[in-house]
């Protein structure tokens, strides 16, 4: 153990005298420097009006005391930096101020020199230069036009313009459309899912397909039926002759022990050569 004179020495208690030493303005705020300071006590010195909180501890070096109200709410000490440093540009901030561009807009802006150099910066936001380069005017609420939809919806802009944009959804136009007497006569297929599968189906869209890869050119024509033949898939371990033999020996009623020792084919690779289910406890 270490002796009890290295021991650290406990942390020194504010004196009173400590705190009569942190300089008060004419305010009486613990740390105003200003011997003539009219601010109220236990208001923030920005000027802001707001009541300061009151610090958790006595702080010699932040001309703290406790149960004493703070000189400024948090962050407010910055105010009079910030106004310092963007002084000397404020000349040159008013003389780029300008009113927003969009007709109907009055708001009172400063654009960034950058925004400057690069020809922009007519609108205060993007929500006003979006509407000052529309195209189309924006449409108002309707009601669908379909017999027995009450719905109302406002349609996009540009359908509205170009004389559509008259149904709510595309089940409500889907039903308005009347078909020509040419085409109700002739529809096989409810779908063009269902199309799609007849013209593909075995024997009838890959003739067709066959007869355009004949009209291609060689190299084409090599690469396609490449592409379209039926693959044999992995090459089978155990030859056609064991296959018929397992068969064999399974229908002269052998077990598939038996069949192990005579052809060296695991029991369950017999069982699924055998076209048998293998039985699960």
């Amino acid at each position: 153990m270490k002796a009890a004179s290295a021991q650290r020495p406990a942390r020194a208690t504010v004196t009173p005298s400590s705190v009569v030493d942190v300089p008060r303005g004419g305010c009486g705020v613990p740390g105003c420097l200003d011997a003539n300071c009219s601010i109220p006590y236990g208001l923030c010195h920005c000027g802001c009006g707001e009541r300061t909180n009151l610090p958790r501890q006595t702080d010699r070096r932040l001309n703290l005391v406790n149960g004493e109200p703070q000189r400024y709410v948090h962050r407010h000490q910055l105010a009079e930096a910030i106004e310092t440093r963007w002084a000397q540009s404020a000349p040159d901030r008013a003389a780029r101020q300008r009113t927003c561009a969009r007709e109907g807009c009055d708001v009172i802006f400063t654009p960034t020199p950058g925004q400057l150099r690069r020809g922009v910066g007519r609108y205060h936001s993007a929500k006003c230069a979006y509407t000052a380069r529309r195209l189309h005017p924006v449409p108002h609420e309707r009601e669908c036009t379909r017999p027995g939809c009450a719905e109302r919806f406002v349609p996009d802009a540009h359908k509205a313009t170009h004389g559509r944009g008259r149904y709510c959804s595309r089940p409500c136009g889907h039903e308005h459309i009347v078909k020509s007497p040419y085409y109700i006569g002739r529809q096989r297929f409810c779908s063009r899912r269902c199309w799609g599968l007849y013209r593909w189906r075995p024997g009838g869209g890959l003739a067709t397909l066959a007869k355009a890869i004949e009209g291609c050119s060689g190299d084409i024509r090599r690469k396609l039926k490449l592409r379209l033949a039926p693959k044999p898939g992995r090459r089978s371990r155990y030859h056609a002759g064991t296959r018929d033999l397992v068969r064999k020996l399974r229908d002269e009623g052998r077990s598939w022990s038996e069949i192990e020792d005579e052809t060296g084919v695991p029991k369950d690779t017999a069982r699924h050569m055998a076209g048998a289910r293998q039985k699960r406890s």
